[in-house]
Order: structure tokens, then C-alpha cells, then sequence
């Protein structure tokens, strides 16, 4: 199993309920009854729901907008999970079982799902396990850093591009027109991200990742890309808006380059995906890629105007991981 960390840029809502209440969570296909230890009943981000005791919403959740509060039956409120709410360990279901709770709930686990088991100590407690669906877990659990070397550096890219990606970042600009954006990361200490690129409506560029370790300093990741705006982003930036949803929707999936679809899982256990388009609609994104062994990857992404179905942007791209 490996070890994981809530994320925390998502909210859940909670209830106080009375002991005796039924709560169906349609995800695992189970039925809780809360009692007077367990009289929080948490909605997460599909609309399934679990219910939890107090002390565990106060120690992993924060709360503290509602601290000067006396809560009772009733109440209800929204809540992010604490960065220091604690770990959990995960193995992926590799087919249909049962997992018997602590709690004495039986939850359904598919292939693809997570096996999930507390902490205790530093390692997994197998008498506290539970059951979280493959849609729902790559958006509320991040893995931490130090399970394995390769997983790493997977990790790190991943937080470095939604980083690249977002609003905040900063690309420095040398004498000969090169643009470049440098990440680090205190929680992956000796590894460094880079993304140089030249160019504007037809662009080029490289991005890497270095690892410092006793013997030096070695790059272990590359990727290169190349591409045009055969529209131009100046005068249509909803085509920048498009291609930057996928990015950083490709980031948080642990993909390369730009995600396929988004993915939620309605009220009634369906997976609905989601094409990435433009907040006016206007722009589609679709990207092709195959991967050659486990460390060799090519592809290509573009975008196109839905109503003409004209092409409006097109990168080309190949990553290798270096050994």
C-alpha cells in the first residue's frame, strides 16, 4: 500500500443528526445507521455520504468557522479537509470484493476502486478499512512523497504543471527571447522543474525535471513540444482559456499534456465525463497520445472551433523518462 494525504481544495458538508438515521451511500452500496458516537453525516463531492463521529470531523476537517458555536441536531455547514488532518494508505481494488468496515458496514469495491486503510504509526491499521471510488479519489487524496523514487518524480510534475499552469506563475524572459518558469517544491527537496519555450503564435519549447542527489545533479524527465495558434490567442482568447482547463485538468490526473474529459459521478452512481471545452463553448479540446514501453510517450493535442469545426491550435509533443 502506499501512503496518502488528503487534498484540500474541495468541501464536503456536514449534518448533525439524531442516532437512528439511515445513510445510504450509493457509491459502495451500503446503508450506515448513525448512533450517538457517529452523529455526523458528511456529503462529499458527488453527493455520496458516510457518517463519522465528531472528533473526527474537528481533527480532520476545518472547523473553525463554526468554533464559537455550540453544535446540535440541525446544523449543517461546509468544510475543507486540514493539511494536517493526517494520512491514509491505498492499494487499487484489482477486482469486485467486499470490505468490511470497522464500523460493521460492508461497502462494494470494483476493479479500478481504492482499498483504503487509517494510519496507525506509521503504517497501515488493517482493522480500520475502508472503501473510496476510483472517480472520486484522485480529486480528494494526493499521494506523499517518499514511496517510491519513480512515484516521486511523477508526483512532482504533477504539482509543477498545475503550478505552471495557473494564474500565479511567472516565466522569466532572457536576452535571446527565452521565456523560462523554475518551480521547487519543499516537500521534494533536490528536484527541480523547468519550462523554457521561444516564440508566440508558433512556439517551441522544453520542459525538464533535475534531480539533485550525492553524485550531482541529473536531469531524469524531458519532454518537447512544439506548436501554432493558427488562431491567434490575442484576438480569441477564449482559445487560451480551452487549452489551459486541460492542462491544468491533465495535471491533476498525473497526465503529461492536456486530460481527454473531466469525470464526476452524479447523485445515482452515474459516471458522467465531460468533454473540456471553453467557458463560452465555443472551443473543443481533444488530445491524441500512445506511450511506447513505460518511459517513451508521443502525441499531439489541438483545438477546434465547435460551429465551423475549423482546427485553431495544434502542439505536438514527445516525453521521455531518462535513465
Amino acid at each position: 500500500m502506499k501512503k496518502f494525504s488528503k487534498r484540500t481544495d474541495y468541501q464536503v458538508a456536514f449534518e448533525i443528526v439524531e442516532p437512528g438515521r439511515k445513510v445510504f451511500n450509493f457509491l459502495e452500496e451500503s446503508t450506515a445507521i448513525t448512533d450517538e458516537e457517529h452523529c455526523v453525516v458528511l456529503t462529499g463531492t458527488a453527493g455520496e455520504k458516510w457518517p463519522i463521529t465528531m472528533a473526527q470531523l474537528l481533527k480532520k476537517y476545518d472547523c473553525s468557522a463554526f468554533e464559537d458555536k455550540d453544535l446540535k441536531i440541525g446544523d449543517t455547514g461546509l468544510v475543507n479537509p486540514r493539511p494536517d488532518g493526517g494520512y491514509i494508505w491505498a492499494e487499487v481494488c484489482k477486482g469486485p470484493c467486499i470490505v468490511k468496515t470497522s464500523w460493521g458496514v460492508e461497502l462494494r469495491a470494483t476493479a479500478g476502486d481504492y482499498i483504503v486503510c487509517a494510519d496507525k504509526d506509521g503504517a497501515p491499521d488493517k482493522e480500520d478499512r475502508w472503501v473510496i471510488n476510483k472517480m472520486i479519489f484522485p480529486y480528494t487524496y494526493e499521494q506523499v512523497p517518499g514511496n517510491d523514487p519513480d512515484d516521486d518524480i511523477k508526483i512532482f510534475i504533477s504539482k509543477a504543471k498545475q503550478n505552471a499552469y495557473g494564474s500565479d506563475s511567472e516565466y522569466v524572459e532572457d536576452e535571446d527571447g527565452n521565456k523560462t518558469l523554475s518551480y521547487t517544491d519543499k516537500d521534494f527537496p533536490g528536484m527541480e522543474y523547468t519550462d523554457t519555450y521561444a516564440g508566440a503564435e508558433q512556439f517551441s519549447g522544453t520542459e525538464a525535471v533535475y534531480v539533485e542527489d550525492p553524485t550531482g545533479r541529473k536531469k531524469v524527465f524531458t519532454m518537447t513540444y512544439s506548436g501554432i495558434e493558427i488562431k491567434s490567442f490575442k484576438e480569441e482568447p477564449s482559445i487560451f482559456d480551452c487549452l489551459s482547463k486541460a492542462l491544468i485538468e491533465g495535471a491533476k490526473q498525473h497526465q503529461l499534456r492536456g486530460a481527454k474529459f473531466t469525470k464526476e459521478v452524479d447523485e445515482a452512481g452515474n459516471v458522467k465525463v465531460h468533454p473540456i471545452t471553453s467557458k463560452d463553448g465555443k472551443y473543443i479540446y481533444n488530445v491524441s497520445y500512445e506511450w511506447v514501453g513505460n518511459e517513451f510517450m508521443h502525441g499531439f493535442e489541438t483545438i477546434v472551433d465547435t460551429g465551423t469545426l475549423v482546427e485553431v491550435f495544434r502542439c505536438h509533443f514527445q516525453a521521455t523518462v531518462l535513465r
